[in-house]
């Protein structure tokens, strides 16, 4: 909400800046030259930003910010951190540098797959249980075990030679020619196992760390 005082159109670049705190000042020295013109100068609409002292190599920060509001002159504080009212990080920014093998198709799926809709029926026709109880119950299934990176399980690097075992195992009932399909893949795991044979991922499910920018 805009302040009641302030119209968006005539608001300046001082006053949108980001600021974590404000206070009312006054001079400790009215009558000074330098603090008549300081002060004169802020109450004309102007601002004056407060760098801190510079150290060896250091390019300036800004601190603070003088700005007066209603003919009262304010100190600013400005955060140095980055501001919340920025684009926020992306979501393979994480601990420890990017995270670039995030199931982001795999997730973008499920949620189009366990997408709530409104029931149109009569409230004395809804069925029982409710469809959002069954739906909620059809999301936990399907959740209760799922990776969120491609590291986490190398089934989810194997789809394509383990299908239809992820896709039958959300589900609430499947074909005998599924159950048969699905036990066979299971036995082809079990022998490559035994037989200390590597389970290589796909090349394009192999994703790594890299450094932050």
């Amino acid at each position: 909400s805009t302040h009641p005082s302030i119209h968006p159109s005539i608001l300046s670049l001082e006053e949108v800046q980001f600021c974590s705190s404000a206070y009312c000042v006054t001079p400790a020295n009215v009558i000074s030259r330098p603090t008549v013109c300081l002060v004169n100068f802020v109450l004309s609409g102007r601002a004056v930003l407060l760098e801190q002292p510079r150290r060896h190599g250091n390019s300036k920060i800004i601190s603070h910010m003088l700005l007066s509001h209603k003919g009262a002159m304010y100190l600013h504080c400005m955060p140095q951190g980055k501001s919340a009212l920025e684009e926020p990080p992306s979501m393979t920014e994480g601990e420890g540098g990017r995270v670039t093998d995030y199931r982001i198709a795999d997730f973008v799926e499920i949620m189009n797959t366990n997408r709530f809709v409104p029931y149109k029926v009569p409230r004395t026709k809804i069925p029982h249980p409710l469809p959002l109880e069954e739906v909620s119950s059809q999301l936990e299934r399907q959740t209760r075990v799922w990776p969120i990176v491609f590291s986490d399980s190398i089934l989810v690097n194997l789809q394509q030679e383990v299908e239809p075992l992820l896709s039958c195992s959300t589900r609430l009932s499947i074909s005998d020619d599924d159950y048969e399909k699905c036990k066979q893949i299971i036995v082809d795991l079990q022998n490559r196992e035994t037989s200390n044979e590597p389970l290589l991922p796909s090349a394009t499910s192999q994703k790594t760390k890299g450094n932050k920018r």
